[in-house]
């Protein structure tokens, strides 16, 4: 029998919740430790830059969408034109 891997699983196993355990406690923001307290510091944006962020964002998807329609038309322009000579 082979007690080596039964053992190195079981050491995994538990290393891996020492880990899980401690990304929960980064979950509610970026902590800072001074002595004994913690400060939590929280990042809250105005509604002025969300909406530059979201105007930024939707021309960022508008432009994607765009070259991807124009790169797949291309494809298939040339798709169509290579069949069309072999028939």
């Amino acid at each position: 029998m082979s007690f080596g891997a039964v053992q190195s699983a079981i050491s995994s196993l538990k290393n891996n919740r020492n880990l899980v355990s401690k990304r929960k406690k980064l979950k509610n923001g970026l902590v800072k430790m001074e002595g004994a307290e913690s400060i939590v510091f929280e990042h809250k944006a105005s509604p002025e830059k969300l909406n530059e962020l979201r105007l930024r964002l939707q021309k960022e998807r508008k432009e994607r969408r765009l070259k991807t329609l124009i790169i797949f038309s291309i494809f298939m322009l040339l798709l169509i034109t290579v069949i069309a000579y072999f028939f």
